[in-house]
């Protein structure tokens, strides 16, 4: 049986869509990078067949754990919702990303950085060329 996570081999740019981002879970993470595409301000309907992402069993996952893990996103602060927004969906709350996804990684190397006793040398080991076993 699959393991849950991102669906291998779509790509958005030059990076892989099913990438995670950094201090988000598998599936908030596909629900983000699917809202930071869209531009645009997406219902739970809309989201779910954007999503980069399959359930454990190999499907996709239901209409309620979208919805459910977009309303945490929201409390989060991650997405802002508004109802009424586009024709024909007079019900349905409208999800749009309150911060870009470069905002989001900053604040998590942020909080990175401050849990190091150091946070130059981290910082300074991050962005370095990666070492190989030879060059230790």
């Amino acid at each position: 049986m699959p393991g849950s996570g991102p669906v291998p081999g779509r790509e958005l740019g030059m990076r892989t869509v099913g990438r995670p981002v950094p201090g988000l879970g598998p599936l908030e993470s596909a629900i983000m990078t699917a809202v930071w595409a869209a531009r645009r301000p997406l219902t739970v309907s809309d989201a779910r067949k954007r999503l980069d992402y399959r359930a454990r069993h190999g499907g996709e996952p239901s209409y309620s754990t979208v919805m459910t893990v977009m309303n945490i996103l929201w409390r989060k602060g991650l997405l802002s919702r508004a109802k009424d927004l586009l024709d024909g969906h007079p019900r349905a709350w409208w999800y749009e990303a309150r911060v870009t996804r470069e905002d989001h990684l900053a604040a998590v190397v942020r909080r990175t950085l401050d849990c190091a006793s150091d946070p130059t040398a981290v910082l300074d080991r991050a962005v370095a060329p990666a070492r190989t076993d030879r060059d230790r």
